[in-house]
């Protein structure tokens, strides 16, 4: 074993050594939601095939000791590395920070894999250089990363390659290349990797990559143009800038800069893709802090995680589309013209930003990064320049459903929400008053029967029991709690924080039955916009 193998063995062993020695986390428990910990036991927890060898703490703590040890390199000891990683332990625990996903789900493994999340891959003009880009993606993805390229060196489709004298394929060839490498690779073991891929607005086969996702194949990328200040002077002015193949630098053509804009324009409206890198303004200021060393070419895509996706199987947020690492279809606004469903690229979680709350008079609300576009009558616009008064599209058909739920579970959970309680002795508890009583409750028991599978023939079928010296009744259960536990998460203080998921993605008639229940048993409308 050479020297430089033995530093790196040593360097992988540090965090295992302070682990053994000091193998259990502090006393402070976590307190962790039920949505958290399920997704810990899929993503984040050691295992061992089927089997999760460690708690949230365990991990916490092993996520710990392995950053912190490497304060060894700097001198400490083992007692200050040991109350080093007890401050981090603390801060995770308590949720005050965590790391991205891929510390959580490598640190303290010893696997080899990487602890960042955000790449940009070169990607140089040779058949070595392509595939070398493509195996280092494989190997980010596979351990939790997202990755973005530049494709910008390769030569033109149909350029001559010198070295065999055949025919270039050209950039976009390349992307379908890396997009069905992508789709192949689990990411995280749990979801499918995403990129972004960037070409030059100068480069030959621009237009082509401009419409590459107009036939829906390519679903793991999102892509933008590189846009110069020579191409936005030239489309201020109405001109024709220059084409310039990468391998020699030499002007092949020209193109009208406002023909190039509107077919960006035209494919964005239909895909959402492309989008626009100001390359030159991105490296001219503090964007690229390390101007001396090279030109920033790519980015890494972000969404905002809490946007509701309306797609074939109801409204799914971002960040569960992100843990699934599904590519999903979506609706599409008519007005676009390009039929009812489009598919969407897969999401993934790459870090925070600012958002802000966009809220139309008729109540309509989205939250939403100061970037992200919004459809007016005058097309795309950035959230951030939206004004008072302004006008937005919103979507003008019917949306999708997902196949779950029935409209009866729907009116339970509903009802639950809306004039419901949630109690350890007694499980589910729906009350009724008034006409409620006579009419509602023994249909919501009969409701409750049919979703535990309890009939006539039960010793202990569910029923409506009038409370004494008052005009109401409940129906309650223990095993129906069980379930709205262990399918919508739901508990006394968490039933009023938020629509349960389920819902949103549920069949239509289950959408129906919880909307109906819930305003009947605890809601109404006041008749004036104000008042809501």
């Amino acid at each position: 074993m050479t020297d430089s193998s033995r530093q790196v063995a040593s360097e992988k062993g540090r965090g295992a050594m302070f682990l053994q020695r000091f193998p259990n986390p502090p006393g402070r428990k976590g307190n962790w939601s039920d949505s958290a910990l399920r997704v810990m036991r899929e993503r984040y927890l050691a295992r061992q095939g089927d089997k999760v060898l460690e708690t949230p703490e365990g991990m916490c703590w092993r996520v710990a000791v392995e950053i912190a040890s490497a304060e060894e390199k700097w001198g400490k000891s083992a007692e200050e590395i040991h109350e080093t990683a007890g401050r981090f332990y603390d801060l995770m625990v308590d949720g005050v920070f965590l790391p991205n996903s891929p510390t959580l789900m490598n640190a303290g493994k010893q696997n080899g894999l990487q602890y960042s999340a955000c790449y940009v891959l070169p990607v140089g003009d040779s058949m070595e250089e392509i595939f070398e880009a493509v195996k280092a993606a494989a190997i980010i993805h596979k351990s939790g990363g997202g990755t973005g390229f530049a494709f910008s060196r390769l030569r033109a489709k149909d350029a001559i390659v010198r070295s065999t004298g055949g025919k270039a394929s050209g950039p976009v060839s390349f992307l379908r290349v890396f997009n069905g490498a992508t789709e192949a690779v689990k990411q995280g073991g749990t979801r499918r990797g995403a990129n972004m891929g960037i070409l030059r607005v100068d480069h030959p086969d621009v237009l082509e990559f401009i419409e590459s996702k107009l036939d829906g194949g390519i679903t793991n990328f999102n892509i933008s143009v590189a846009i110069t200040e020579k191409f936005m002077d030239a489309l201020r002015r109405d001109a024709e800038y220059e084409l310039v193949t990468p391998e020699t630098k030499k002007v092949v053509a020209r193109l009208r800069a406002r023909e190039v804009f509107d077919r960006i324009v035209k494919a964005a409206w239909r895909t959402g893709d492309p989008g626009l890198f100001f390359i030159d303004r991105c490296n001219a200021g503090r964007a690229n802090p390390t101007p001396t060393l090279a030109e920033v070419e790519a980015t890494n895509p972000c969404v905002a995680g809490d946007t509701l996706i309306s797609t074939a199987g109801g409204l799914i947020r971002a960040d569960q589309l992100a843990r699934s690492g599904d590519a999903v279809d979506v609706l599409l606004d008519s007005r676009f013209g390009v039929g009812e469903w489009g598919p969407a690229c897969t999401v993934f979680q790459t870090g925070v930003q600012p958002v802000y709350r966009l809220v139309a008079e008729e109540g309509y609300e989205v939250r939403l990064t100061d970037d992200h576009r919004v459809m007016t009558p005058g097309g795309w616009m950035r959230a951030d320049a939206l004004r008072p008064g302004d006008l937005v599209h919103i979507v003008n058909r019917k949306g999708g459903f997902g196949s779950e739920g029935s409209l009866e579970e729907g009116r339970l959970i509903g009802w639950l929400i809306g004039d419901g309680h949630i109690r350890p002795d007694k499980g589910v508890i729906l009350r009724f008053y008034g006409q409620e009583k006579r009419e509602l409750a023994p249909l919501f028991a009969a409701y409750m029967n049919l979703m535990v599978r309890s009939g006539e023939e039960d010793r202990y079928p569910i029923t409506a029991v009038d409370v004494a010296g008052r005009n109401q009744a409940t129906v309650s259960s223990a095993r129906f709690a069980r379930r709205v536990l262990e399918r919508y998460h739901l508990s006394q203080d968490t039933k009023l924080s938020q629509v349960p998921p389920q819902i949103l993605a549920g069949s239509e008639d289950f959408q129906r039955g919880f909307l109906q229940a819930l305003f009947t048993a605890d809601g109404h409308i006041s008749g004036t916009l104000k008042k809501g």
